[in-house]
């Protein structure tokens, strides 16, 4: 069989190439990688803009930290704007939380029942959401904490 030997070539190609020799020694990605890597954005820091050869708007360039710590002692260090900056979330619906929610549903049923019921279930002290960073845990009890203000049926419950 003869060798054969292929060459990639394309429009993300050629950018790695641009971002290698622009930001040695540093892992970089461009916004769309950056997105869809879909890892938590304490990982990341944008890099200062340069002009890639050959290329146009390129958008906001990436640099990769796999040390956690380094980022997270970075973004300590910015400054208080980093609160206002985030996006209120209270008034969209809650998606792909039917799981949890059903949990806390029957955890509160279990509240109306009797003390001296003989469900061993309803001596439960807590309920523990756990999972990485940006994953909805706070707007997934925001969430449980207005429902519970907006039921009749419960009063005396608290999240």
């Amino acid at each position: 069989r003869a060798r054969c030997e292929y060459t990639v070539i394309g429009r993300k190609v050629n950018m790695a190439a641009r971002l290698m020799c622009n930001y040695p020694n540093i892992i970089s990605c461009d916004q769309e990688t950056y997105y869809n890597s879909r890892l938590s954005s304490r990982f990341f820091q944008i890099l200062p803009d340069k002009t890639l050869k050959g290329m146009n708007n390129v958008g906001v360039i990436w640099h990769y930290c796999d040390n956690h710590d380094l980022v997270h002692a970075m973004e300590e260090n910015k400054t208080s704007n980093y609160q206002l900056n985030d996006t209120k979330h209270e008034d969209f619906p809650l998606l792909g939380r039917r799981v949890e929610l059903m949990i806390v549903a029957a955890q509160i049923m279990l509240l109306d029942e009797p003390v001296h019921s003989k469900n061993r279930r309803r001596e439960l002290a807590a309920i523990i959401f756990e999972g990485e960073d940006k994953i909805g845990r706070s707007r997934l009890l925001q969430f449980i904490a207005k429902s519970l203000e907006n039921s009749s049926n419960v009063s005396n419950a608290s999240v």
